[in-house]
C-alpha cells in the first residue's frame, strides 16, 4: 500500500505497527514521523531500532529492565561466529540516559498478576502499584510445589554432577501428560535451570508421545503459546496459562545438595527467574528434589537466594496492612455489615479500603473518597474494571448516602452478597450517647421547654 499509494496513505492511515526489521522494507521512502513508539525497548539496542529512530521527530521509549536485557545484534551476515562483543547499552538506557526517563508505577495488568506481592517485594523493592486477586484474599495459592522422593541421587555419575536426576524427569512427564489429557484448553510451558535437563525432557516425552499418538494433538495447538520446553535464559516475553518450573538438579550419591544449581547461580539469573513468574497467567507448578528446609547456606550470587521463598510449602505472603488508617463512616458500615453474618476486612493491601465476603463472593466496597490521587476515569472505568478482572466484586457507594443512610447501604450490599436478611438482623439497639454529645456536656439546662414553646403561638394564630 505504501509503495502504490505514497501520497495518499498518510492521510488514512493514523499509525503503523511494524518489527523494526521490516520497517525499510515497508516504508521505503518515507523519512519522517511525528513519534516513534519504541516497545520493549529494554530488550533491543539502538542499532535494531535505527530504522525507526532514523525516521523518527519524537522517541517514547518503553522497557523494563528488570525483565529484559538485549541479546546482541549484528548488522551483516557471519560465515563463522566470531568472539562475542560486550552488550551494547539498550535503546531504553540510551534514551533515558539523554533524556530521562518516566517511572510508571501502577500495573493495570489483567493477567500474570499471580505473583504480585512477591515480585514486587523482591524484585521492585515494593515500588510498584499492583492490585491482590480475589484468591489472595481467600487464602488460595497459585504455587503447586511438588517434591520428588524417589531417584532423586545421581548414582554412578562420574562427573560428580547432580543434573537431571531420573525422578524428576519422570514426574514431569507425568505431570505434561497429566495437564494434556485434563486440561488441554489451557498453554503449557516447562522450565528448567539445567540444560542437560532440558534435553532429557525432551527425549523422554518423545518417548512418551510414541507410546500416546493420541496425545499427539495438544503440542501442535495454542499458536503463539505453543507447548514448550525451554530453560531460564530462554525465555522471552513468554506466556502461558501454567507453567511447570522444575529446578533439575537432585542429591548426591550420599543424599546431600551442592550449592550449584545451573542457570540460577548465573548474574542474570534474578532476571530470567523474575521473567518467569511474570509468564504464568494461572497456575506455577515447581517440581523439585529438595525442599526450603534442605537447602544449604546459599551465597548471593545469582537468583538462588529466591529459592528459599519459591520451594516453601505454600507461599502466599499476606496483603493486609496494619497502616491503614480506618475511616470513621466505613468503621460503622462495618460494623452492620458484620451483624448479617458477613466477613470484613478494612485495608486490604494499601488501596482497597473494606472488602465483604460471604459464601463465594468477595465484594470491594469503595467509597468516592478514596483513592484521591486517581483521575475521573481511572477511578470510575479503569480500576473498577481491572478489579472485576482479578475475580472481585465492586461496589462503590457516596459519601452522603453512607452519612445520611448507612443502614440501608449495609442492606444494599448484604442483599448483593446473597445474604438473607431476617428481621433479627435489623433489630439493631441504638448506641448509648457518650457525655460530650449531651447537653450538659455544652452547658445546657437538663430541663426542657419544648412543652412551652408548643403553647407559646403568636397572636394572629387564633
Amino acid at each position: 500500500m505504501t509503495q502504490k499509494a505514497r501520497k495518499l496513505w498518510p492521510n488514512l492511515v493514523a499509525h503503523v505497527a511494524s518489527s523494526p526489521y521490516e520497517l525499510p522494507v515497508e516504508l521505503l521512502q518515507e523519512k519522517a514521523f511525528d513519534v516513534v513508539i519504541i516497545m520493549d525497548a529494554a530488550g533491543t539496542t539502538i542499532a535494531e531500532n535505527l530504522s525507526g529512530l532514523m525516521r523518527a521527530r519524537a522517541v517514547i521509549a518503553f522497557g523494563d529492565p528488570m525483565i529484559a536485557e538485549p541479546n546482541g545484534f549484528e548488522v551483516e551476515w557471519q560465515l563463522s561466529l566470531k568472539a562475542r562483543a560486550p552488550e551494547s547499552p539498550s535503546a531504553f538506557d540510551v534514551v533515558s540516559a539523554i533524556f530521562g526517563r518516566e517511572v510508571l508505577k501502577r500495573s493495570y495488568r489483567l493477567k500474570g498478576q499471580l505473583f504480585s506481592q512477591l515480585i514486587n517485594k523482591e524484585f521492585y523493592q515494593g515500588r510498584l502499584e499492583v492490585e491482590p486477586t480475589a484468591n489472595e484474599f481467600d487464602g488460595k495459592s497459585a504455587l503447586e510445589l511438588v517434591i520428588v522422593n524417589g531417584e532423586n541421587r545421581t548414582l554412578g555419575n562420574k562427573t560428580a554432577s547432580t543434573e537431571s536426576p531420573l525422578a524428576e524427569v519422570e514426574k514431569v512427564i507425568e505431570l505434561i501428560l497429566d495437564h494434556v489429557r485434563h486440561s488441554p484448553e489451557q498453554s503449557l510451558l516447562v522450565v528448567s535451570a539445567s540444560a542437560v535437563h532440558v534435553e532429557n525432557l525432551h527425549i523422554a516425552l518423545q518417548d512418551a508421545i510414541e507410546a500416546h499418538p493420541d496425545l499427539m494433538e495438544f503440542f501442535e495447538k495454542h499458536g503463539r503459546e505453543k507447548f514448550e520446553i525451554a530453560t531460564l535464559a530462554d525465555l522471552n516475553h513468554r506466556l502461558a496459562d501454567r507453567i511447570i518450573f522444575t529446578i533439575g538438579f537432585g542429591r548426591t550419591a550420599q543424599g546431600k545438595l551442592l550449592s550449584h544449581f545451573g542457570l540460577l547461580n548465573e548474574p542474570e539469573a534474578r532476571r530470567w527467574l523474575a521473567n518467569m513468574l511474570v509468564s504464568a497467567r494461572y497456575e506455577l507448578t515447581i517440581v523439585s528434589c529438595f525442599s526450603a528446609y534442605d537447602l544449604p547456606e546459599l551465597g548471593p550470587e545469582g537468583a538462588t537466594a529466591y529459592l528459599s521463598t519459591l520451594l516453601r510449602p505454600i507461599y502466599n505472603d499476606s496483603v493486609e496492612t496494619d497502616t491503614f488508617e480506618s475511616d470513621p463512616m466505613l468503621a460503622d458500615l462495618s460494623r452492620r455489615l458484620k451483624r448479617f453474618g458477613i466477613r470484613v476486612v478494612e485495608g486490604f493491601g494499601q488501596r482497597i479500603p473494606l472488602v465483604a465476603s460471604f459464601g463465594n463472593q468477595s465484594l470491594i466496597v469503595e467509597p468516592d473518597w478514596a483513592n484521591a490521587d486517581l483521575t475521573l476515569t481511572e477511578r470510575i472505568r479503569l480500576r473498577p474494571a481491572l478489579l472485576r478482572s482479578l475475580g472481585w466484586g465492586y461496589q462503590r457507594v457516596y459519601s452522603f448516602e453512607v452519612f445520611s443512610d448507612p443502614q440501608a447501604v449495609a442492606e444494599r450490599i448484604a442483599i448483593r452478597l446473597g445474604v438473607e436478611i431476617t428481621p433479627t438482623m435489623l433489630n439493631t439497639q441504638a448506641v448509648p450517647r457518650v457525655h460530650e454529645d449531651t447537653d450538659a456536656a455544652w452547658g445546657d439546662s437538663n430541663t426542657s421547654n419544648d412543652d412551652r414553646l408548643r403553647q407559646d403561638k403568636p397572636p394572629h394564630w387564633g
